[in-house]
């Protein structure tokens, strides 16, 4: 039976390995392409994306919050791997987007989740926020959103 002796790694060493993990991590990260998928240009859709827009629609409203957080998963994800794109929503909310899958599974029920979703990006591409927005631009966007008229508004 062999007894091997535990010797603690000086601290500058430490530092040393995990700079140059950070760095290994790092270069990975760079050198991925910004849509990655396979050579012929196939990735694969889990979970929710492979739903078609009719069994979207034939859940009863009040039970589609795992399929507009799936939504929001692949816009967050949309957000953080694309270049020069801060919010692909522009200055929509989740009402809004769950609002736009409503409608957009309405006209095309025999489309998946993820073609929906890929529709979502293609068409607000070029409108997308490219940097998080000022207080003034949140406020001047605000303005712009219709008002319930006020006897409705709770006090």
């Amino acid at each position: 039976m062999m007894v091997t002796e535990i010797v603690p790694v000086p601290r500058q060493e430490k530092g040393r390995w995990m700079i140059g993990g950070l760095a290994g991590i790092l270069a990975c990260a760079l050198a991925m392409p910004l849509h990655a998928r396979d050579l012929n240009q196939q990735y694969k859709i889990q979970g929710l994306g492979l739903d078609t827009c009719a069994s979207f629609l034939n859940v009863p409203i009040d039970k589609r919050g795992l399929y507009y957080s799936w939504l929001a998963g692949y816009l967050t994800a949309y957000n953080y791997l694309v270049r020069d794109t801060y919010s692909i929503a522009e200055y929509s909310g989740l009402t809004r987007t769950n609002e736009w899958l409503e409608e957009y599974c309405g006209e095309h029920p025999g489309n998946m989740l993820h073609q929906a979703a890929r529709q979502f990006v293609t068409e607000r591409y070029r409108i997308r926020l490219k940097q998080k927005p000022g207080r003034e631009d949140m406020l001047r966007f605000q303005e712009r959103i219709p008002r319930e008229p006020a006897q409705n508004r709770s006090r």
